[in-house]
């Protein structure tokens, strides 16, 4: 059944579509069903349904379209996985260093970023969702650390910039619009212009290399740190900035602004060696 996604190459008006169905289909929906079944109480369901649930919609249709453009006997069916296993190809020592120059891209980046996401306030449905992670609840790890990664990586990488890429002659808008319909997707300034500017590293790498797992992997650590960062800190710090809880531990306020420094040039420093050491697959999506 998985098969079938990779002939569903959606255009530029289709992936605004997915992202209408995902957003006023399926979260609207999910959230009346909620409502329904749990009254006030709602927010009190299983994060992992409640996450998941709203995307039925929207995966039912992707899927829908994947078996009409496999059948349809018209024109001739065009089809392009959504993930190449380019590791077989290197020695296992090159991979090795790939994924921790990716983990360390990650970091380095959500670091680089903080300054640009400070200049928004966290709305109050996030607070809430900070505090459940900070009572430590297995089910908001699986939902933030397994599930998103998967999902979203799925959706706006395998998907949306994939399909993006086949239609288009060049690269950078597909990255860069499949990167701004994941900040949309996000419902929030706070998180949206964050996910924007990482979603523009996941889309690189992913045109880099045509594989889906090395983008779920980023998209894993970045929602770990923040997952972990959530539980460790105090509750009343969670609306605080980073910059501001490190003075509440007793650093010098200078060291934020090493920090962010830091994080700018170990981001550069990172995909400088990351476009020397990936294999180049970026034309197999044509």
């Amino acid at each position: 059944m998985l098969k079938v996604f990779k002939y569903y190459l959606p255009k530029y008006y289709e992936a605004i579509l997915l992202l209408f169905i995902n957003i006023f289909i399926g979260g609207v929906g999910a959230t009346f069903i909620f409502v329904l079944l749990y009254g006030e109480n709602f927010t009190k369901v299983n994060p992992i349904i409640m996450y998941l649930l709203p995307m039925t919609p929207l995966f039912i249709y992707i899927l829908i379209r994947g078996y009409i453009e496999k059948n349809n006997i018209s024109e001739e069916k065009k089809e392009v996985v959504l993930n190449r296993n380019i590791f077989r190809t290197i020695p296992i020592s090159r991979t090795i260093i790939i994924f921790v120059l990716l983990f360390i891209a990650t970091q380095a980046i959500s670091f680089a970023i903080d300054p640009i996401t400070n200049l928004f306030e966290i709305p109050e449905a996030l607070l809430k969702l900070y505090k459940q992670l900070n009572d430590k609840n297995i089910y908001q790890f699986i939902t933030v650390v397994i599930c998103a990664p998967f999902v979203e990586e799925f959706l706006f990488r395998g998907i949306i910039e994939r399909g993006l890429l086949h239609h288009s002659k060049g690269a950078v808008f597909p990255i860069f619009f499949s990167a701004f319909l994941f900040g949309l997707i996000h419902l929030n300034l706070y998180q949206g212009v964050g996910a924007i500017l990482i979603g523009l590293f996941l889309g690189w790498i992913y045109y880099r290399t045509h594989n889906l797992w090395s983008v779920i992997f980023i998209h894993l650590i970045n929602n770990a740190t923040a997952y972990l960062f959530s539980t460790i800190i105090p509750e009343e710090m969670l609306t605080d900035s980073f910059d501001k809880i490190l003075i509440q531990y007793g650093y010098n306020p200078n060291l934020y602004i090493y920090i962010v420094i830091g994080g700018l040039l170990a981001t550069t420093v990172s995909i400088y060696l990351l476009h020397k050491l990936l294999p180049c697959y970026k034309n197999s999506f044509k």
